[in-house]
């Protein structure tokens, strides 16, 4: 898959939003992926990724947004879930009993996309305590069910820990960070033996 810099979405959202323009329509994207780590690397200014396959969206869209979707991946010659929702049928299709714990973190922030301009898209993504939380979930998912977990999440929770400054997994300060990681114990064995600590 074709891995796009922060630049390329910028162009890809601004194109969508002209069309959103001529259709009189308004769309959100609460960004949670990929993207999301982008944009949080960039403003905390932490080493991370600067690429991304796609923007994991949180909303859903109607059909006619999805074709204007697909309309913009022809023109810049990319996948057409560039502006992504898939996800949301492989999490509704399972029983996380850990919900309760992401969705009631209370350091979870949406934070507002601010150096595009967009009439009609407004976009925001989750802050680093969110992304680490779903990304840490995905994980420990994964291992659960007896897979590898996905390498750019381990990349981006390791990421996220050396921001937070996690030299041994017994002495983390920050609160958020400490409790998800007691909920997630498969997880948090996993990334000690990543980080070899």
């Amino acid at each position: 898959m074709d891995m796009h810099y922060y630049e390329d979405f910028k162009e890809m959202l601004q194109c969508l939003n002209e069309k959103l323009v001529a259709e009189d329509a308004h769309i959100e994207i609460k960004a949670i992926g990929g993207f999301a780590m982008m944009c949080n690397a960039m403003v905390l200014n932490f080493d991370s990724r600067n690429a991304s396959v796609d923007i994991d969206s949180y909303h859903a869209y109607t059909e006619r947004v999805k074709l204007l979707i697909r309309e913009v991946a022809t023109e810049f010659e990319v996948n057409h879930d560039w502006l992504n929702t898939d996800w949301r049928d492989d999490y509704t299709s399972k029983h996380h009993s850990e919900d309760g714990i992401i969705i009631g973190l209370s350091e979870w922030k949406w934070i507002p996309l601010d150096d595009v301009s967009l009439s009609n898209i407004t976009v925001s993504y989750a802050n680093i305590q969110g992304l680490f939380a779903m990304k840490l979930r995905a994980v420990n998912d994964r291992l659960v069910q007896g897979e590898e977990p996905r390498l750019n999440d381990v990349t981006d929770l390791t990421a996220i820990l050396t921001f937070f400054e996690v030299e041994r997994f017994e002495n983390i300060s920050n609160p958020s960070i400490k409790e998800l990681l007691k909920h997630f114990a498969n997880a948090k064995k996993y990334l000690a033996d990543v980080l070899g600590k």
